[in-house]
Order: C-alpha cells, then structure tokens, then sequence
C-alpha cells in the first residue's frame, strides 16, 4: 500500500524533519503496521514489535517483544523518544484475565517504561468498543463516561488500560489517547474480509432493518490522528478519530460485497433471533471448549444491527486533525484492493529452488495408509524440504527423524511411540548431515517451518539452535501442553522440542493473504508469493502446509493431510488408522476436501505428502539412504 504525499507532508509537519527514535508495538497488526510504514518513509528510526515477525506488513527494525514482560518491554523502550502503543489482545472472545494480562497489564509495564526512559510522547490506542451497550447510541462524545458494565472482555481491559493512562497523564506523563473506530481500509484482515468469506460461504445474513447508521474510519485517517497525536508539544487528551461521515453501514456492505464477490445476502434475520442463536453458539463453543472463536458472537451481532456515532470536539482542539480521505474515496480503494488481492494472487511473485531429503521411515502394510490398496509391507519415509530464496536464504520444512528420536523414547511413557512406529533412521541420514554433505552447515539454516509437532516432523529440530521457527499458533498451543500418555496419542514427544522453542518461535495465528481455490486465505511468508503457508488443521492440530513458487511450475508441501499422492489423484477416504489419530477428523476431512478440489482446478500442481511412497521412489530414497549409510 502506497503512502501518499498528504501522510508524508502530514508526519514532517508534525514530527519536523529531524528523524526521530520511535516504537510502534503491535506493528505486525494492520493500524500498526500501516503506522510504522508512514513512519518509515517519512525518514524516521522505526523500531517495531508484534507477535511475530512474519507477521509484518512495514518497513522498521523488528525487535520481539512479549507485552506481558517488564523486561522486555524496557528494553525496546530504552532510547525512544516516541512510543505509539497499538499492540493488544483485540479479540471479541477470550476470558477476561486473558485480555487483561495483554491489554492492561501489558499498557502498564509500557507506561513504566516510558517514565523510566524519559520517553517524550506516548499515544495509546484505544477503541470505542468500551461504549457499545447493544443498544443504539448517537452522538457519542469523547467526554461521555464508561459504563457500568461491558459488552465483552476486550472491551472492558480497553476500558481498564485506558484509566492507567489517564492516571499517567495526571501524574505528569507526556501522553495522547486515540479511541478507533472501525478502521478499514486497503491491508484491512478483520472488518470487510471476514464479511466477505462469510458471504462467500453464504453465512451472512443482514440483520435487523439495515437503517443503523454507523461511524467508519478509514485506515489512513487514523494514522493521520495517530501521527497528530504524536506531536510531544501537543496536550495531553484522548479523542475519538473517526471519518466523520456516518453511513448507513448495511448500504455500504451492500457496494462492497457487490463488488467483490457480485451478490448480497438477501435474507435477513431479526436482531433478537441473531443475537439468542449468538448467545447459543458461544454456550457451546464454551461448554466443548472449543479452540479459536465462536462463528458468531453477541458482540459481532450488535455491532452489525446497532447504530453508533460519535463526535470529537478533542480531534479538533488537540490535535487539529480532519480526514485526510473522504469515506466514499477510501471505500473505493479498499475495495479496489479486495478485488485486487482475490482475482489476481499470484500476480509479480517470486520464486524458490526446493530440493527433498529422506531422514528415515517406518514399515507397515500398505492399505493401513491408504483405502482400497494392497496389504503390501511399504515404507513411508519422513521427508524434509530445503527450500532456497534468493534473497532470504535458506528455509527448511519440517526436519524428520534424527538419532535424537531414540534419546526422547528412552523412558516410558514415550516409549510406547517407538514400540507402536518402529522408526528406522541412522546418524548419516539426519537432515544436518544431508546438508553438511551439500556444504551446508546448520548455521546457514535461517528458519525452519514446523508444519507440526509430530515426532517425526520435528526429530531434529534441537540440532538447529539458532534458527528461527515458524508454526501456527494453534500447533503450538496444542503441543507445549501436552506431557505423558497425553502427548504420546498426540504423536508428541517433549523431549524433541527445544527449551527455548517459545522465545525462538514466530507463531502464525491467522491467515491475512488471498489462498488458493476452496482455502481462502494463506500466509504470504515473504510477501512475495514464493512461499504460501495454508492452514491444513486436521490430521494435527494447527498442520500447515507451504505452496511454493517454483521457476515455471509450483509445489504444494501438504505434509500429513494425505499419506500417498494415489489417495488425491483417486479422491479416497482416509483410512481406520488416518482417522484414528486425527486430532480433529472433521477438520482433517476439510482439508483432504480442498486438497481435492485444488488438484481438480490445478492438475498441474505437485502435491508432496510428507510419507508418499510413490514420492520417495521418484526422488530414489532408498538407494540414496543406503549409500549414505555405507
């Protein structure tokens, strides 16, 4: 996304030309991401933080940073001379103890940080959700006091880290709040694009009469208030930045999903249903604790029935702001954008090299694997990808088993898994000496991506102790927790996953980029298209697999969303054994179901399952094992 000349124009006026020290936290989300890149190119020493560097969508020197710890956070505060704090948990699901050790906790130790350094400005981000009381409300002023109750956990740590600053300010803190309000715009992850999959997927229905009239802000006039705000001459305050041109917000739904996908929901559900089947989907997804989001909540209900407007006297008087981008213009853009990144994802992308090794393998009969096959004894190695970037080196996918297999089973219960697989691997085919006898040593690894935690997807991941490590952040939750008998069934072993795996890990918790076919969405690793991460859930909790960009053609790394590439080519159903130690066979089965339809639309992809006996007979597995081992 393009800065134009008037945020430019905008950030010298207001920070001057003199380059500036300043910290964006949260700039792997989209307002902090867009912050840090108007920063950058208006010549200023951007540090940025967030939950994972390969989240980041700007420009800036990342530093990782855990909120929730005081050191941490100290020590990407030290030398700043501006801190713009956008980080926070900004979910409408959780506990509210969860939100509050991020959002509240997590202000608190900023705010600390900045009196301890001496920082000369601090803008906070807030948001209007601590107003919202499932009821309509016009005319909301930056003066107008907090409820008694709240309509959600988000909501209401906002409501809490906002008092912590306000009381800073009273204390002498050099500080600014901006209140945000339904931020959209070009880059945007959450707002339009989950509206827009849901009416793909025909879950979306208008709610109530459509005539709530709703205040939107565009992404680059928040930045603009948020830039203003910077300013360590003007006062301190908190305002509410918004486009100031309140729509009907089912009128502009109706043009955006017209353009981009060419229909509208014509159904409508009245408020009081929508909300009770609400209040019924969070009672199960609670009950069967269930991971991730409810499909629909009490809060996304009210938000898209009620009305909400405000008014910022303190925007004005403060800060001077006025947007920069009328609403109709920025709609136009964003929705220049969606359609953009859906009908042509694949346009101006990079390319990689990939070569494959074998580490190892397990025997058994073949129609254990694959329904409808022969009860032939056939080994299923584990393979690993090397992947090369031209200008990010080199990538690794999964490491397969090593010698550190037999070290991690030595004592019960553990030892149950090598007793159930049976693994046979050797020294000489662990992927460190595969890539040593390459010229490659385990220090020009940079990363390795952990399709999941399966033993033997990451035998050898203790070998690579300065490589950095991506997952989702669904596997990785799932993993660290599991211990004993309970981590056996789940195919984990404690032992293989290094002690310092939390502070090496990016972890990947949502899919912002376009997908492919039937997966809508992808994590464009490098943004450049060369590697695709997809979301494959299913056979392991949080299992990713990486489309990549080859020169001329492409091949999807599907690790164990099948376990022969015959199962895609024939459409067949898993067997007892896949279902058996699925993590979530429901998930696993959608997975398989897309798999298909991509192979149907795009034959000439290659698919490479993680233990395809046809794959390992093409790259001549066994004849290279044995010659190595000689």
């Amino acid at each position: 996304m393009v800065v134009g000349e008037q945020l430019l124009t905008l950030a010298h006026e207001s920070l001057g030309q003199t380059p500036k020290r300043i910290l964006v936290t949260g700039a792997t989300g989209f307002v902090g991401s867009r912050v840090a890149q108007v920063l950058v190119e208006a010549g200023h020493d951007v540090t940025i933080t967030g939950r994972s560097k390969y989240r980041i969508r700007s420009g800036g020197k990342w530093r990782k940073a855990d909120l929730t710890s005081k050191e941490e956070v100290f020590e990407i505060c030290e030398g700043q001379q501006i801190v713009i704090h956008s980080g926070a948990l900004t979910s409408p699901w959780g506990s509210l103890e969860t939100h509050r050790r991020v959002n509240v906790a997590g202000t608190q130790n900023v705010l600390d940080a900045c009196r301890k350094f001496d920082v000369d400005r601090l803008v906070h981000v807030s948001s209007t959700a601590i107003f919202f009381q499932f009821r309509d409300r016009d005319r909301v002023t930056d003066r107008t006091e907090f409820p008694r109750e709240f309509c959600c956990p988000y909501a209401q740590s906002k409501a809490e880290s906002e008092k912590l600053v306000s009381d800073a300010m009273a204390a002498g803190l050099n500080a600014y709040i901006v209140r945000a309000r339904a931020v959209f715009g070009p880059g945007d992850n959450a707002l339009l694009p989950r509206l827009i999959a849901a009416s793909k997927a025909g879950r979306l229905r208008q709610i109530g009469n459509g005539e709530n009239l709703c205040d939107l802000t565009y992404i680059d006039n928040l930045v603009a208030g948020l830039i203003l705000a910077a300013r360590p001459t003007a006062p301190n305050g908190v305002c509410t930045i918004t486009n100031e041109d309140p729509v009907r917000l089912w009128d502009v739904l109706k043009n955006v999903l017209l353009e981009t996908t060419g229909k509208f929901p014509t159904k409508k559900v009245p408020y009081w249903l929508a909300l009770r089947a609400a209040h019924w989907a969070e009672l199960k997804h609670r009950v069967l604790r269930t991971p991730g989001e409810p499909p629909i909540t009490r809060y996304g209900v009210g938000l898209l029935a009620k009305q909400q407007t405000f008014v910022s006297e303190a925007a004005k008087r403060d800060l001077r702001y006025q947007p920069l981008v009328p609403l109709k213009e920025g709609i136009r853009r964003t929705v220049s954008d969606l359609r953009r990144r859906h009908e042509s994802p694949d346009a101006n992308q990079a390319s990689v090299e990939v070569s494959f090794f074998s580490t190892g393998y397990v025997e058994f009969k073949r129609n254990i694997a694959e329904r409808g096959a022969s009860g032939d004894l056939t080994r299923f190695h584990a393979t690993v990808a090397l992947i090369k970037h031209p200008i990010h080196g080199l990538t690794l996918f999964d490491t397969g088993y090593s010698k550190d297999f037999f070290e991690a089973t030595a004592r019960m219960p553990y030892r149950l898994y090598r007793m159930a697989t049976k693994v046979v691997t050797h020294e000489q085919w662990s992927i460190e000496n595969w890539l040593k006898r390459a010229g490659i040593e385990p220090d020009d690894i940079r990363r390795i991506i952990i399709s999941h935690f399966h033993a033997d997807h990451i035998g050898a991941l203790r070998r690579f102790p300065n490589a950095e490590l991506i997952a989702s952040q669904k596997a990785w939750q799932f993993a660290k927790i599991r211990k004993g008998f309970g981590a056996v069934k789940r195919g984990i072993l404690p032992d293989l996953i290094p002690p310092d795996c939390d502070q090496r890990l990016h972890t990947i918790n949502e899919m912002h980029d376009p997908g492919l076919g039937p997966i809508a969405k992808c994590k464009d690793l490098f943004n450049d298209g060369s590697v695709r991460l997809f979301d494959l859930d299913g056979h392991a909790d949080g299992q990713m697999g990486a489309l990549l960009n080859l020169d001329g053609s492409q091949c999807f790394l599907l690790a164990d969303t099948f376990w022969s590439r015959t199962e895609i080519q024939a459409r067949r159903a898993p067997t007892f054994a896949y279902r058996m130690i699925a993590d979530n066979y429901k998930a696993a089965l959608a997975s398989r179901k897309s798999i298909f339809e991509i192979h149907e639309t795009d034959p000439e992809i290659e698919f490479v399952c993680a233990h395809c006996p046809e794959f390992a007979r093409e790259q001549r597995f066994d004849a290279l094992l044995e010659q190595v081992r000689e």
